[in-house]
């Protein structure tokens, strides 16, 4: 149960409570875009939300709060083994991310995955679904600056484990990690091509018309 709430990303709770269907919660923005032309996004209407400034450290109507749940996590940590072991630190760095504990965060996600690391290879021991619905590894590396890290973690774990590369958040991540490291190339085609999987992600339609790839 514990592991299943985090699913619920708390970070925009202020916004999720507002019930904004035109709210991107990877991003904080809320637009409404078409298509040139040639057919590429082009944005309208965009009004920016500074998702640092929205505060993580207030009520929730979950129930919980980050703080607590990272000392519950940590309690965990010192009381399980195994996959039990892996989820705990994987709690742990969602809610230290939560809280924009980076650094922390991307320490307690490198202890999961060193657990994930002597799992079973089996599909039935590990976990190898969660980076297709939990980006919160690419939130603490990114903003910690551990750009090849998030494309490690793509390349080496998430898209490994699916036929394609049709998850256009991780697509996202690495095209913002290949841009930091200075990769226009790459990042662009990343960019795109999350865009390309689901038109509506706003996410990748905003980066794309922020960033230079020139």
């Amino acid at each position: 149960m514990l592991f299943m709430k985090k699913i619920i990303p708390l970070l925009f709770l202020i916004i999720l409570i507002s019930c904004d269907s035109n709210f991107d919660f990877e991003t904080g923005i809320r637009q409404e875009y078409t298509m040139d032309e040639e057919g590429d996004p082009v944005i309208e209407n965009v009004e920016n939300v500074d998702i640092h400034q929205l505060g993580v450290g207030g009520g929730s109507c979950y129930g919980y709060s980050e703080p607590e749940d990272a000392e519950i996590a940590e309690i965990e940590i010192q009381n399980l083994d195994g996959v039990d072991q892996f989820f705990a630190y994987f709690n742990k760095g969602t809610s230290l991310v939560k809280m924009e504990h980076y650094l922390d965060a991307g320490e307690a996600f490198d202890e999961a995955y060193l657990i994930y690391g002597g799992l079973v290879d089996d599909d039935s021991t590990r976990p190898y679904r969660i980076t297709w619905y939990q980006t919160w590894p690419y939130w603490a590396y990114y903003f910690s600056g551990r750009y090849q890290d998030v494309i490690n973690l793509v390349n080496d774990l998430t898209f490994k484990t699916i036929d394609e590369p049709t998850l256009e958040e991780s697509l996202y991540w690495r095209g913002l990690a290949h841009y930091a490291l200075g990769n226009k190339a790459q990042a662009k085609q990343d960019l795109y091509q999350s865009v390309w999987l689901n038109p509506n992600f706003t996410a990748g339609l905003i980066q794309i018309n922020n960033l230079i790839f020139e």
